[in-house]
């Protein structure tokens, strides 16, 4: 790659679970594993999970070089040739509130950044303040998109709500957990016309990350996918899509962001207080109905495509071939089918009588309860739990803890950066059951959760799966 300058790049999501920090982790050591010199700082403060995933521990975070004059280097933890991570902490939303004075020794620190070609920014999933600020301030915005109409509608969202502070470059979408390259086409081309139509905006295509299970085995031994499994459908697709990086990054024109540059800029934007929010009253009609038609078209296409490889069942034509269009067929007809019930539809093919609803039968034995607001740390704990032998029932994605009884299983496992008093009225139901608790609130909750009976065990976040087991083990019936 010529030499043009660091790329800042942001990666965000219009909302949580759709895999954006694997996607962070894995581009950044797909493109170190390419020769480039990259940093991967970690601004997602929600679970803050980058070092968990690499199995590494940050002792020093970027807060402390923001607020304690730690020179940057301290904070820059190698995890492999060519690729050194730096946990955000809250340092990152607490920018804003530094003096003038402090802000410009600070200049001289973030222009260390510009000794990496590659500066990856894995930001907090949703629309906040924070997220709009370190995007608009990045040479390139990626948004890592799952093909669910949530996932769709809000990552519109976001380009709106950036569209609106400034966006004026086009923001590129990548398609992961997606179970074909047309369904991921199609989806981003009307997220694209949708964009040109309404905001009068451009969107690049960055590509497409199948489904695949190395992803979350990758995540149990706290290890990129693309080095523990590189012969993955996965990682085939990420050295793919880091292809198409760097081959972006060495032709696109008219942005050049320097370090000191990022810094300014996402501090100035945080003390302006960009506009964060949704749509409000007066527009909201105008917000559904782009929503809708966003939507809409999404169906259309797959309805159309379905069509076509229906079509396809007159013509003669080797058995191979005849599987692969039939299970392409499946696939359409399954998404189109999801993307059908959350747009409020009904599937043409959904012809079965509702079922009755289920009792929940007696209590199942060795169970255990899996707590977290994040999708895919949900999903890494619930392996864990599987690890340890017992039979995990993952719940509140994107609930508080209200309702969630953990005396009915053997065992709680909760990952939790909310309000104390939600997790002393859970705690409360414990009964007899453990509850382990990892502590994703940088020591706030162990303070509180030491009142509270039914926490049996802390374990702090970034946390190691070895530790998690042995906890498990210790507590397990």
């Amino acid at each position: 790659m010529s030499r043009v300058g660091t790329h800042f790049i942001s990666i965000a999501s219009g909302k949580g679970g759709v895999g954006k920090t694997s996607v962070s982790v894995n581009l950044a050591w797909a493109l170190a594993e390419a020769g480039q010199r990259v940093c991967l700082l970690d601004a997602d403060l929600g679970l803050s999970n980058v070092d968990v995933l690499l199995g590494v521990s940050c002792e020093t975070t970027l807060e402390q070089v923001i607020f304690e004059g730690l020179p940057m280097e301290r904070a820059a933890t190698r995890v492999a040739p060519n690729l050194q991570v730096i946990s955000g902490s809250s340092g990152v939303s607490r920018m804003a509130e530094l003096s003038r004075a402090k802000r410009r020794r600070l200049i001289e620190e973030f222009k260390k950044l510009e000794a990496y070609d590659y500066v990856l920014i894995d930001n907090s999933p949703g629309i906040t303040a924070q997220v709009v600020s370190v995007c608009l301030s990045s040479r390139d915005v990626v948004l890592v998109v799952n093909p669910d109409a949530g996932s769709i509608t809000d990552a519109y969202a976001l380009i709106k709500v950036m569209r609106e502070n400034g966006l004026w470059w086009p923001p590129l979408l990548l398609m992961n957990r997606t179970r074909s390259a047309e369904t991921a086409r199609r989806i981003f081309e009307r997220v694209k016309q949708t964009a040109q139509k309404h905001l009068n905006l451009d969107c690049g295509y960055l590509g497409w990350l199948p489904e695949d299970p190395s992803v979350t085995r990758a995540a149990i031994v706290q290890r990129p996918a693309a080095e523990a499994f590189p012969d993955s459908p996965f990682t085939r697709a990420v050295l793919r899509t880091a292809g198409v990086i760097r081959r972006y990054s060495a032709t696109a024109k008219g942005r050049v962001v320097a370090g000191d540059q990022f810094w300014e800029n996402s501090v100035m934007r945080l003390k302006s207080g960009p506009k964060t929010a949704r749509p409000g009253k007066d527009d909201a009609r105008s917000w559904t109905r782009q929503a809708r038609e966003l939507l809409d078209g999404v169906l259309t296409d797959l309805d159309r495509a379905a069509e076509g490889l229906a079509g396809c069942s007159a013509i003669e034509r080797p058995k191979e071939t005849d599987r692969a269009v039939a299970g392409a067929l499946d696939l359409v007809r399954g998404a189109r089918a999801r993307l059908g019930r959350a747009r409020g539809g009904r599937d043409p093919d959904e012809r079965k009588a509702a079922e009755p609803e289920k009792r929940p039968g007696p209590k199942a034995p060795a169970t255990a309860l899996v707590v977290c607001q994040d999708q895919g740390m949900l999903a890494l704990l619930s392996e864990i739990v599987i690890e340890a032998g017992l039979r995990p029932e993952a719940a509140a994605l994107d609930i508080g803890l209200s309702g969630l009884d953990p005396s009915i299983h053997d065992l709680c496992l909760v990952l939790w950066n909310g309000p104390d008093q939600d997790l002393a009225e859970m705690s409360s139901r414990a009964s007899k059951t453990p509850v382990l608790l990892i502590d994703a609130s940088y020591g706030r909750l162990a303070r509180a959760a030491e009142d509270m009976p039914g926490i049996t065990e802390i374990i702090p976040a970034p946390f190691k799966v070895d530790r998690v087991l042995e906890a498990i083990a210790r507590q397990r019936p």
